[in-house]
């Protein structure tokens, strides 16, 4: 991939700023599919008591699931976007089974810092464009994460911002 992106950036001189996406991109998950995340936040919270014992971590990812869902619906239905934050969706959690709500919040953003890992791949385009080039990058996501979490998770796992 790197020369493939050295040699388009040495042809065209108009390029001046590159992106890359966080999530998958720079950053890769030790899951084989992202709700998979849910079921480690669900195990730690019923380990830690953060959620009732009367659920398993399959049944939490479910929830975490269909509150997904419904925080979506709900912000298209009012404001007619899709875009949700983690605080919408787990207030669309069900209250019964959820001992405290930033409890969940901070072990979602422990998980996704502890299974996530830096692309070396990308890291060596990124090091090319920066060393190489007058390119600016720019990093985005479509997370529902806030940025200073996104920020924490990539520091956590090596990323110089």
């Amino acid at each position: 991939m790197l020369k493939e992106i050295q040699i388009i950036l040495r042809k065209d001189n108009n390029i001046k700023i590159v992106s890359f996406d966080i999530f998958d991109t720079i950053l890769f998950r030790m899951v084989d599919e992202p709700t998979d995340i849910h079921l480690r936040v669900g195990e730690l919270a019923i380990e830690t008591g953060v959620l009732s014992k009367s659920i398993t971590p399959y049944i939490y990812r479910e929830l975490r699931i269909e509150a997904e869902k419904k925080a979506k619906k709900i912000k298209k239905d009012i404001y007619k976007i899709n875009e949700v934050t983690l605080e919408e969706i787990i207030e669309c959690l069900p209250q019964k089974f959820i001992n405290n709500k930033n409890d969940i919040y901070r072990l979602e953003i422990d998980v996704e810092k502890r299974l996530c890992y830096l692309n070396p791949d990308i890291l060596d385009v990124m090091e090319y464009i920066k060393s190489n080039t007058e390119c600016r990058i720019i990093l985005t996501s479509d997370m529902y994460l806030k940025s200073v979490d996104i920020e924490n998770i990539l520091v956590s796992n090596g990323f110089n911002i």
